[in-house]
């Protein structure tokens, strides 16, 4: 990061908290934009990079939903391992 792009993340984040891996992604790009971008008020910075998140569509960690059978899918793909509940899965044929 550039001497002033780590500065108005210092700024950013003193002010609103710790940035995320997004936010600060698409500060680094606003700046490779435009240098000026940390000339900017705090606030407007803060508003275009939340908006510019929103505008594609960015949805939190947080608010992601996933289900164990999402994160450890059956059938064709791992027709030996998973039988239907987490807690028969055998160990073994992970192995």
């Amino acid at each position: 990061m550039a001497l002033s792009l780590k500065n108005t993340v210092l700024k950013l984040e003193n002010k609103f908290g710790k940035l995320g891996e997004a936010q600060l992604a698409e500060i680094d790009a606003l700046f490779m934009e435009s240098e000026d971008f940390g000339r900017l008020e705090l606030d407007v910075i803060w508003k275009t990079v939340n908006k510019n998140l929103i505008d594609k569509n960015y949805i939190p960690i947080a608010e992601r939903r996933s289900s164990m059978e999402d994160l450890f899918p059956s059938g064709d793909e791992y027709p030996d391992i998973y039988r239907g509940s987490l807690s028969e899965l055998d160990m073994d044929d992970l192995l």
